[in-house]
């Protein structure tokens, strides 16, 4: 089966949330910054800053591996850290 790799920049949230949403799934496996579920795997890079004026708002890249099966993983994570602003 064919496999595909999407990278998605988290703003505003700090990698430990992250990290917490994939700790808290059933069924997965981890080490520190690497996670894997059936037919999928997600790695939580390091915590950067994006400075938009005088603001300093948290950066993360998650990339996300696997299968067909990766666009529900990856609703399922944009679900969970939706924002409306504010």
């Amino acid at each position: 089966m064919e496999t595909e790799e999407r990278l998605l920049e988290m703003r505003g949230m700090r990698r430990q949330e992250i990290i917490d949403y994939f700790m808290g799934l059933e069924h997965i496996e981890c080490n520190l910054s690497t996670f894997v579920g059936e037919h999928w795997s997600a790695e939580v890079r390091e915590e950067s800053f994006v400075s938009i004026g005088s603001l300093l708002i948290p950066s993360t890249i998650v990339i996300f591996k696997g299968e067909k099966s990766l666009e529900s993983v990856i609703y399922s994570f944009r679900l969970r850290f939706l924002t409306a602003g504010g």
